[in-house]
């Protein structure tokens, strides 16, 4: 059986001409611009940390696989929406929040083979 994992991110502000170069080192086969990253693997993994990235490059990610794993990764600015707020609504396996930096991220997954922590 193929696998088929599909990666997408997007930025609402451009990436640099540096932070091209560095996701472009993760992929060589990526479909790549100044606001996004689109890639669908079907014998390898993908080299990158989708988290690391949306915390230093994207504003949001969106990856799903034939085996039903759904994940859907969103940044805001931790003074619009604060970290103990989004920690209220985060309750369940399939949904955690974190601060990086000035950043707030929300992962959002549906994976029935895997237990979040």
């Amino acid at each position: 059986m193929t696998e088929y994992q599909h990666y997408q991110f997007i930025s609402d502000e451009p990436l640099s001409d540096g932070q091209l170069a560095e996701i472009r080192a993760l992929t060589t086969r990526a479909r790549l611009t100044r606001h996004s990253f689109v890639n669908t693997y079907g014998w390898v993994d993908f080299k990158g940390d989708p988290e690391a990235l949306v915390s230093s490059h994207y504003d949001g990610h969106l990856y799903f696989a034939n085996w039903n794993t759904r994940r859907v990764i969103l940044r805001w600015p931790a003074a619009e929406l604060p970290l103990d707020t989004a920690q209220a609504y985060c309750t369940a396996d399939s949904a955690l929040s974190w601060e990086s930096g000035t950043s707030v991220l929300i992962t959002l997954e549906s994976d029935p083979g895997r237990r979040r922590r």
